[in-house]
């Protein structure tokens, strides 16, 4: 004992015990041994507590039973009575613990307030300077952690869930990783959410289950929750909006109240404000929308016709559009207005090996493998034309009106009606009762064929 008054007042039955310092250990009574007490007032009270290490001037004074604890500078662990395993560096680190074991206090006033709480380790100025009664966090950095009243959370990086400006509003939500300066600094009751990066979920208070990773991601977030944000400014906007999912810089970024929007791609629904249920996809995929919901753009700037329409489909490459889709669910081929006239610049091939449709517009002149100049009309009873028709030819003589409408080679059956030819006829024809044929010669009748006519009906022979 080495000193002004060390262990002046001491009634100790313990062995190899060092007191150095003015009254170090001055009252130190018990069976407490193997203990360090260097400074002013270190260890003063100690009775039974052993193997600690109290260096510096007030440090350890009162601990009366707690054992295997190191403190490190003025008035660390001051108030420490039964707490043990616990290591204390810097002044006043760990000074109101009281029975709180097993934590880790480094650097000046570091869990200076923790009385009772556990398994913390505080690393930095003003760490985890709240924290009272919780356990199980971790805070590193300069105040990081600061108003930390929760359990199990982690804070990485110089105020890490603090803010200067936030007043003395603690944080109440556990479960909770914020790594980055100023990341998740006005957090209260926001529980398991994971903010990396410089003030990335700078404003969140209640908002929980988020993931913001990048520089201001999720930055003025205070309500929503299930989000997850990539990317430097990605959904720095959203104060509300939840269960949505931006990945890179800009990404929707001016999203405020809109939800379960899908956009990848940098700047992809970037001024969205309030639409929900939009997924683009791409650089600038859909960055015009604005209110607009339910819409679906993939492609490289990728824009929408209608930035406040919804149940829009757009797919392409910046203002080339492949597929295009409007709120009334028709689709367009190269064409941004599918619900119009088909423009006759429009030469976008659809390549299709069946089309199935109720209805095909157009006059039909565009069309390959197939004899036509826009001759027939629908005259509503049936489809007309002012034209001859030729069957079974390629040749049409003369015109309608002095040749003949019909031009045929070969046979011509009619139903319960006429047979017109000019050949042979090689198999048998029967005229129905009631019914009249035409027979147009010269023809040739085939051995074995028959020609029948019933009763009632008439076959003239020309």
């Amino acid at each position: 004992m080495i000193g002004v008054g060390p262990g002046q007042c001491a009634v100790i039955t313990g062995e190899h015990n060092n007191f150095l310092g003015t009254y170090a250990g001055k009252c130190a009574s018990g069976s407490g041994a193997q203990n360090n007490f260097i400074g002013r007032c270190a260890g003063f009270s100690n009775d039974t507590g052993s193997c600690n290490n109290f260096i510096g001037c007030g440090a350890g004074r009162n601990n009366t039973t707690g054992s295997v604890n190191n403190f490190l500078g003025a008035n660390t662990g001051l108030a420490n009575t039964s707490g043990s395993y616990n290591n204390f560096m810097g002044d006043d680190a760990g000074y109101c613990n009281t029975i709180g074991s097993s934590n880790n206090f480094f650097g000046c006033n570091a869990g200076k307030c923790n009385t009772t709480g556990n398994d913390n380790n505080f690393i930095g100025r003003q760490a985890g300077w709240s924290n009272t009664t919780q356990s199980g966090s971790v805070a590193i950095g300069s105040s990081a952690g600061y108003f930390n009243a929760a359990d199990n959370n982690i804070y990485l990086g110089k105020e890490a869930g603090w803010s200067p400006t936030r007043g003395a509003n603690t944080v109440t939500g556990n479960g909770n990783f914020f790594a980055g300066v100023g990341a998740g600094s006005s957090t209260r009751a926001g529980f398991w959410n994971n903010f990396i990066g410089f003030c990335a979920g700078y404003f969140n208070c209640c908002g929980s289950s988020n993931n913001f990773f990048g520089p201001k991601a999720g930055y003025n977030n205070i309500t929503g929750s299930y989000n997850n944000f990539f990317g430097d400014c990605a959904g720095c906007k959203n104060t509300g909006g939840y269960n949505n999912n931006f990945f890179a810089q800009f990404a929707g970024r001016c999203n405020d109240t809109g939800s379960y929007n899908n956009f990848f791609g940098a700047e992809a629904g970037r001024e969205n404000i309030s639409g929900n249920y939009n997924n683009f996809f791409g650089f600038r995929a859909g960055c015009n929308n604005t209110t607009g919901s339910n819409n679906i753009v993939i492609g490289c700037s990728v824009t929408l016709p209608n930035p406040t329409g919804s149940d829009q489909l757009a797919i392409g490459n910046g203002s080339n559009v492949w597929i295009a889709g409007d709120s009334s669910y028709n689709i367009g081929f190269g064409t941004d207005v599918p619900s119009g006239a088909a423009d006759p610049n429009n030469t976008t091939i659809v390549n299709a090996g069946i089309v199935t449709a109720n209805f095909l517009y157009g006059d039909g002149s565009g069309l390959t493998n197939i004899s036509g100049s826009g001759k027939w009309e629908d005259a509503g009873v049936g489809i007309i034309t002012t034209s001859s028709i030729g069957v079974n030819t390629t040749t049409v003589v003369g015109t309608a009106n002095s040749e003949g409408a019909i031009q045929a080679v070969g046979n011509i059956s009619l139903i319960d009606g006429a047979i017109l030819t000019d050949q042979n006829i090689d198999a048998d024809v029967y005229i129905p009762s009631g019914k009249n044929g035409l027979l147009i010669g010269p023809s040739t009748v085939g051995i074995g064929v028959t020609i029948d006519i019933a009763l009632g009906s008439t076959l003239v022979v020309v």
